[in-house]
């Protein structure tokens, strides 16, 4: 009899918790009751599909709701970040298609089918020499252009993680002999000297021994890495006109601290639980400096366009203007960039690189002395846009 009760008694729990399991997904979708925090995916998760003009319901439900079942699936979140710390945890491998777990915890970037890592360490994709003629015409045209209005342009290339820290990188992706892609267009700059472009490649290997120069846990040079490349930029923008002084080393103070997170390790579902010890810059005070955030960007364009909010920097005393276009690494950049400007406007647009149009609003409106353009070493198969010709 106990016997029989006990057998009844487990059938009943195992049958509840198949329930349960079976609702739980369900549940949650209807209570949010999944206490993990949000997955950074770099992407909007589907919506509930709705009738929109030209398609009725029916058709809008049976071709988005499985799209919106995968990104709203109940306790999605919990199950990506345990599928994720067994997978670095236990097997060292990236939880994310993007994503390549290096050595001692460093993540890199895997990029996409117009950018791959394995494709760029590997040298798989040469620019080739039409290419860089291309690239030379569309500097030279920028540079013509900026001149003949007051300005001096240069193109700055952020180099890759993986090229100021190549030891890294998997013990499976070992870099090639042959050339990059950035060291394709430096040998071209060798045969058809004058090309506006700096490769701050030699700004910051000399330090790379010293410090990391990357995050560990993110895409981006880190504030070291970024005051490097502000004082190759600034030494190397003097030569095209000088006067003009870059920050020096003895003026700041380099510390240490703890950082949670980055860009790389937020998309592996864990980047609350990833750590890491980063050198930190503490720069000297501005006397009288201002920061003023516009939005939209008032002589960029219609609303409309593809541009994030322009910051600009000013302090009084600095007779020179300038005006940055750059990515995300502005973020160390611009601190660096800071103490040698008057008048620093600084400009990210969502594509790269930015539009002639956009370019002669900003020019007619801030008169610079300087205009500088950061690009990222992957992105180098996308020459400047040259001016229209009259």
């Amino acid at each position: 009899m106990r016997t029989s009760s006990s057998r009844r008694l487990s059938e009943i729990l195992i049958l509840g918790a198949l329930v349960a399991t079976l609702t739980a997904p369900l549940a949650d979708m209807a209570f949010h009751l999944d206490p993990s925090p949000p997955i950074y995916e770099n992407r909007t998760l589907a919506t509930f599909p709705a009738a929109t003009p030209g398609t009725p319901l029916a058709r809008a439900l049976v071709s988005g709701l499985p799209t919106w079942a995968d990104d709203n699936f109940g306790f999605r979140r919990f199950l990506i970040r345990q599928n994720a710390r067994l997978r670095m945890g236990l097997l060292g491998q990236s939880a994310h298609r993007s994503l390549i777990l290096g050595r001692h915890g460093w993540l890199y970037f895997a990029g996409d089918e117009t950018a791959s890592l394995a494709q760029q360490v590997r040298r798989q994709r040469p620019l080739g020499f039409p290419y860089l003629q291309r690239w030379g015409d569309a500097l030279v045209a920028r540079q013509e252009w900026l001149q003949k209005r007051g300005a001096v342009y240069l193109l700055v290339v952020a180099p890759d993680k993986q090229s100021i820290h190549p030891e890294m990188l998997p013990g499976w992706l070992v870099p090639a002999a042959t050339a990059t892609g950035l060291d394709q267009l430096v040998w071209y700059g060798s045969i058809r000297p004058g090309l506006p472009f700096l490769d701050l490649r030699a700004a910051l290997r000399p330090l790379s021994g010293a410090y990391p120069l990357f995050y560990a846990l993110d895409s981006h040079w880190n504030e070291v890495g970024g005051l490097a490349a502000g004082i190759g930029t600034i030494e190397a923008a003097s030569r095209l006109r000088p006067g003009i002084r870059p920050l020096t080393w003895d003026r700041v103070t380099v510390g240490w601290t703890d950082r949670t997170g980055g860009d790389l390790a937020w998309m592996t579902g864990v980047g609350d639980l990833l750590t890491e010890r980063v050198p930190t810059v503490s720069y000297p005070e501005l006397p009288g400096a201002t920061e003023t955030n516009l939005e939209p960007c008032e002589p960029c364009g219609e609303p409309a366009n593809p541009l994030l909010p322009t910051m600009v920097y000013e302090q009084p005393g600095v007779p020179w203007r300038g005006v940055l276009f750059s990515d995300s690494f502005r973020v160390a950049l611009v601190p660096a960039l800071r103490p040698s400007f008057g008048r620093l406007v600084v400009v990210s647009p969502k594509q790269m690189p930015a539009s002639h149009k956009t370019l002669a609003a900003l020019v007619e409106k801030e008169h610079p002395h300087f205009v500088i353009e950061e690009r990222v070493e992957r992105w180098l198969r996308l020459p400047p846009e040259l001016p229209p010709r009259r």
